[in-house]
């Protein structure tokens, strides 16, 4: 019976150990993701963004930000708008929830894709890669 509850609890701490391990709570996810790449309607605007807000790669990477915290915690950074929520992942699958708003992105490798139809009915894609 020992013996049992050995193996059981030693199961369950590397079963927490590999949950830890696939970013669950800021695991893998940590760290600050920036912009790369942004489409509407597959049309690339995120150089006409540089030109409208008449800035450099560097000043619009900061105006579009992922950051993943510890604890499942998370900020966004949107058009230089910051904003903190919480943040869950299930296989290649991060879920931020933003004042109960939640989006799902995809995750590959250290980049981070994020598809939705904003409030004007546009497709957006946006791409974001660990720095």
């Amino acid at each position: 019976m020992k013996k049992t509850l050995a193996l059981v609890l030693a199961f369950m701490l590397c079963m927490a150990l590999l949950a830890s391990c696939d970013g669950i709570g800021g695991g893998t996810l940590s760290g600050k993701y920036s912009i790369v790449a942004m489409e509407e309607n597959g049309k690339d605007v995120l150089s006409e963004y540089k030109d409208v807000f008449g800035v450099d790669d560097a000043a619009l990477a900061e105006m579009f930000t992922l950051e993943f915290l510890s604890g499942g915690k998370c900020k966004v950074a949107f058009w230089g708008e910051d904003e903190e929520g919480t943040f869950t992942v299930s296989g290649n699958t991060v879920t931020i929830t933003i004042d109960g708003d939640a989006q799902t992105a995809t995750i590959n490798g250290n980049k981070i894709t994020l598809a939705f139809t904003d409030d004007y009915g546009e497709n957006v894609k946006m791409v974001f890669e660990k720095k």
